[in-house]
């Protein structure tokens, strides 16, 4: 009987590029949330006012609102801000006076009526006109070509970003080495049968599959593991708020039963490739943007292995020279909230179209108050882009007016939709590996 052929994992040299959005262990919460309004709109005003006079001609004046005249053309940059009667609020909820109910958890805010404005250092305005609101989210810097009509409000009649930022040339790997991506493990008490999860980790470690499935699997350098490791069922987070503290002492809370199946799962995979792991929503970490890489005394069994990595979220690093940006998608996630775009594509390609990766933040979506920066400017291209969590699998290409080229690539929910996710650094294609038929199997 002939022997087959021992295969060898491919080595993917990885960079980690995130130092932006790491927290030192002093961080100040004290700062007011204006300071990062400030500083979005200081960095991005020279940017979008450039590609403003490109796009409509230098012979447009540059306005404040302090300089407004009625009917009078003109260009306004500024920060987007979205009035919306169904965000939540926490003024609502504890005002004495107005008796307004309590807001039900609704998946989307957004209403006809609801009123899109543009905001200064000192001054805001009412938009009107060429300008769709459903299509566009709070914290977004963009430049207005209109006027100011008898009404005291802005007609638009074009509106545009700053330029996509320059992107390094993409290097050609000379061998194929795929990296893998997967999110949404959604692993504890509530969790759905993790035998797909089991089915995925024996396919990867090389002790399940076909000789070209196995072939493939040894070309992965590296998995990326996009937030949302744990699950914590609703009532069991009720229960154990409830219970007196001296009775819950000895209490087993869901997202540490979780987290000791996340432990195991991920000491075979470190045992046989390099592993980064994103904190999400549902993680035991800093609930704001940017989230600190998990802690690696929750991981007794897999942090004995070199192959384990905890990074941040947003995470950003070169493999094998190639730049990749991603999130485990709650940003993604909060535009969806506060737009009317349905395909996680579309809002990832709309997020590099205003060169922010979250403009909601921290309107909606909660960040750490910057005082001299905002961390989420994209002051360069990556060659692809990522969001885990997502509803659906997919990918695209996003184009540049200067010639970039950005892989979108949506990663959806494990738990939800039993999905691994590769991406052939060499050819730059993106094939997926569906595990449904182990569940329907079983």
């Amino acid at each position: 009987m002939e022997d087959k052929p021992k295969l060898q994992r491919a080595v993917c040299q990885v960079d980690d590029v995130s130092d932006r959005f790491r927290l030192d262990s002093a961080r100040n919460f004290r700062p007011q949330y204006a300071n990062i309004y400030f500083q979005r709109l200081a960095v991005m005003r020279d940017r979008v006012e450039s590609a403003a006079q490109k796009r409509w001609g230098s012979n447009l004046p540059l306005k404040k609102l302090s300089d407004l005249e009625p009917n009078e053309l003109g260009i306004l940059v500024g920060t987007l801000y979205k009035e919306m009667e169904m965000k939540p609020s926490i003024l609502k909820e504890i005002s004495e006076d107005t008796e307004v109910p309590v807001q039900p958890i609704l998946p989307r805010y957004t209403q006809d009526n609801d009123t899109l404005l543009l905001e200064e250092e000192s001054q805001r305005i009412v938009l009107v006109g060429n300008i769709d609101m459903h299509q566009l989210v709070t914290g977004i810097t963009i430049a207005l070509l209109g006027y100011e009509d008898d009404e005291g409000k802005f007609q638009v009649k074009e509106y545009g970003f700053a330029d996509i930022p320059p992107q390094a040339k993409r290097p050609i790997p000379e061998a194929d080495c795929y990296i893998g991506f997967i999110s949404g493990l959604g692993l504890g008490p509530a969790s759905a049968p993790v035998f797909a999860l089991d089915m995925c980790i024996e396919m990867l470690t090389g002790q399940l599959g076909t000789e070209e499935e196995q072939r493939k699997m040894s070309q992965i350098g590296a998995l990326v593991i996009a937030g949302s490791l744990i699950i914590v069922a609703e009532d069991d987070r009720r229960e154990h708020a409830k219970k007196a503290k001296y009775l819950a002492r000895n209490a087993t809370v869901g997202s540490i039963e979780g987290m000791l199946a996340v432990d195991e799962m991920l000491s075979q995979i470190a045992a046989c490739m390099d592993v980064y792991v994103m904190p999400g929503a549902n993680d035991p970490g800093n609930y704001m943007l940017p989230q600190r890489a998990l802690h690696y005394c929750m991981f007794p069994m897999s942090n004995k292995s070199s192959g384990l990595h905890l990074v941040t979220n947003p995470f950003e690093a070169d493999f094998n020279g190639i730049r990749i940006l991603g999130t485990s998608g709650q940003n993604i996630s909060d535009i969806y909230r506060n737009s009317r775009i349905e395909d996680p594509l579309v809002m990832m390609g709309k997020t590099v179209q205003w060169t922010h990766l979250a403009p909601t933040a921290p309107d909606t979506l909660a960040c750490v108050p910057f005082l001299d920066r905002d961390p989420f400017i994209l002051d360069d291209t990556p060659h692809v882009y990522f969001a885990g969590n997502q509803a659906s699998a997919g990918h695209r290409w996003f184009k540049g007016n200067e010639g970039q080229r950005i892989l979108l690539v949506s990663i959806p929910e494990y738990h939800r939709t039993p999905v691994l996710t590769l991406l052939n650094l060499r050819s730059m294609k993106v094939e997926t590996m569906s595990f449904e038929d182990a569940i329907q199997n079983k």
